[in-house]
């Protein structure tokens, strides 16, 4: 198996590093499986609250190829990955390599030959795999009562500022509201998102007479929203007594698809 990612589309490394930099927040290992036509991995949170889900195409990589006989999944420590990450510099290109059924990874960073600069050095790694017991969950797409567009930068400002007065964030949607709540010993805060001219979003969605009503934990919901460079806009989707979907609103193509589930607070 081998991929080659920014040799000359440097947006699409950073995203990808991006990526792994910030999902370490959320799973200590991640399972990679590279299916003939994507490299799809999904992944829980371990109290079990949040679930991650990316699907990459093929085509989006630089260089994708599978030989027979090669693993089609591989876990590996999300820090371990991040890390090695960490160290490319600035027009440095990725490569990830293995044959086989292998215990470890080959990843290397470097520079095209015409691109070589003094102090950007060529680094290889060797990721040691691991063996984790872990079923693929099958995520339906479902048809949710409530669903809205909103900017990633705004929507991450917004859980920031609500986590200074608690760890729980209430939200209510009826069809003159978008609601954000957070109360604590320091006092509460109150957002509300709904406004006619839709300057605060965008696309809003809601059943007819529908009152939605939740309670969220705020640092899963920070977690995502630290993907926020990933892109400029997500979609956000509720239903009452379900997890809500939170979801990257990528180019067209959909080449690149990142979505998160979270489990609402149970009630006592």
């Amino acid at each position: 198996m081998k991929l080659i990612l920014g040799m000359g589309n440097k947006r699409n490394l950073g995203l990808f590093c991006q990526f792994v930099e910030n999902i370490r927040n959320i799973c200590e290992f991640i399972t990679l499986h590279f299916e003939d036509d994507r490299l799809y991995s999904q992944g829980m949170s371990e109290d079990h609250c949040s679930i991650f889900e990316v699907s990459i195409s093929k085509d989006w990589f630089e260089f994708y190829s599978k030989e027979e006989g090669d693993a089609t999944v591989i876990t590996l420590r999300t820090a371990t990955l991040a890390k090695v990450l960490d160290t490319r510099q600035k027009t440095q290109f990725l490569v990830i390599d293995y044959k086989g059924e292998p215990n470890k990874i080959n990843v290397i960073l470097r520079n095209k030959p015409k691109d070589e600069i003094k102090d950007e050095y060529p680094k290889e790694f060797e990721i040691p795999l691991i063996s984790v017991d872990c079923d693929m969950l099958t995520i339906p797409d479902t048809e949710y009562s409530v669903e809205f567009n909103i900017g990633s930068a705004n929507i991450r400002n917004i859980v920031e500022q609500l986590m200074m007065f608690d760890n729980i964030i209430e939200i209510n949607c009826d069809e003159n509201t978008i609601e954000f709540k957070s109360s604590g010993d320091d006092g509460a805060l109150k957002i509300n998102l709904f406004d006619e001219s839709n300057k605060y979003i965008d696309e809003f969605a809601i059943e007819e007479e529908y009152n939605f009503k939740d309670e969220f934990h705020a640092k899963h919901f920070h977690n995502f929203c630290k993907f926020n460079k990933i892109a400029k806009n997500v979609c956000l989707s509720f239903t009452n007594n379900y997890p809500l979907r939170f979801e990257y609103m990528m180019d067209e193509s959909e080449q690149f698809k990142l979505r998160f589930l979270l489990a609402p607070q149970v009630k006592d």
